[in-house]
């Protein structure tokens, strides 16, 4: 539905190749901020996602694309957005509480470099590139049974022995031990994804 209105915006203004703060990159972008419960799998997502249809749809309807119905219509997904992110982060936010309260049943565990994959030196390198991971990267299972799942760290525990992963709406969907994510990672069941968060269109541009 866009795929029309863009280039006419392109058309009469190409600094929205360049200018970051261009209304149409900015409405793209929201839209794209929007999956997290842009699913349709609940009944808050089933809304948002009528909701961002029918703004759509108004901006596809237009014969003549003029700007100010960019801005009317970014103003409406900033809402939304702003609500999307108030759930989400108060989502992570019960996760990591959990984790936090969670017994350390990992004191009579053998640390990760004492254990029988040590030899391993492919799993050792994976194990440096977790070692770099922060909360809020993202990563992505292509093995899952219902098809490829992108999913955000939200925890690692203080030994850096677990790693707590949350889905689209902030709800925590995996627990691995780091030997399991290095096995995951050196077959290539996860992928680390680098610039996820990047904006939708720098990352298409960039493609």
């Amino acid at each position: 539905r866009l795929e029309i209105p863009l280039p006419k915006q392109a058309i009469q203004d190409d600094s929205i190749f360049v200018d970051k703060s261009h209304v149409a990159r900015q409405v793209v972008n929201r839209i794209t901020q929007l999956e997290l419960y842009g699913d349709g799998q609940e009944e808050g997502g089933n809304a948002i996602q009528r909701q961002v249809n029918t703004l759509l749809n108004r901006i596809a309807s237009e014969i003549d694309v003029d700007p100010e119905i960019f801005s009317k219509v970014l103003k409406k997904l900033n809402a939304l957005v702003q609500i999307q992110d108030t759930a989400y982060a108060d989502n992570v936010q019960d996760v990591i509480d959990a984790c936090e309260g969670e017994p350390d049943d990992t004191s009579d565990r053998r640390a990760p470099e004492a254990s029988a994959d040590t030899d391993d030196a492919g799993l050792n390198d994976w194990r440096k590139r977790i070692a770099r991971l922060k909360p809020g990267s993202w990563v992505l299972f292509t093995s899952e049974p219902t098809g490829p799942q992108r999913l955000r760290l939200a925890w690692v525990s203080r030994k850096l022995d677990r790693y707590v992963f949350v889905n689209l709406r902030g709800l925590r969907e995996k627990t691995l031990e780091i030997t399991d994510l290095c096995r995951q990672l050196q077959a290539g069941s996860a992928i680390i994804l680098d610039g996820a968060d990047e904006p939708a269109m720098d990352r298409a541009q960039y493609s």
